[in-house]
């Protein structure tokens, strides 16, 4: 069985805090300032304040973040431990490593929508 692969890797900020994406599940990247259109903050997943950042959008949902770079190598993809399977609302798709770091990849819309779940559950 051969390792899976993830090239084109999107390494974000939110805080101190570290997100990774999939550069293929991300179809635009925009700036983003407060007041701007209403879209998901990952910072609500920290409960820090959204703030203006990076805005990444895929097909049907969107993801603010603080800042990204990019990385273009080819990441063997880690496997997501069974406990943390569920976390997130199953937008965790595994880990890749970068410089020795190990980062969290995710599904972009499907952090988008657990993240816009969660806001509403905490605005209600």
């Amino acid at each position: 069985m051969s390792a899976v692969t993830v090239t084109g890797v999107l390494l974000c900020r939110v805080g101190a805090e570290q997100l990774a994406f999939d550069a293929n599940q991300v179809g635009h990247i925009g700036a983003w300032e407060p007041g701007g259109q209403p879209t998901a903050h990952a910072r609500s997943l920290f409960l820090m304040p959204s703030a203006a950042g990076k805005q990444l959008t895929s097909e049907a949902e969107s993801l603010v973040v603080d800042s990204l770079e990019v990385h273009a190598e080819p990441l063997p993809r880690l496997p997501v431990p069974l406990a943390l399977a569920s976390v997130t609302g199953g937008a965790l798709l595994g880990f890749v490593q970068v410089a020795g770091v190990l980062w969290p990849l995710y599904g972009l819309a499907a952090l988008a929508r657990h993240v816009r779940q969660h806001l509403e559950v905490e605005l209600s």
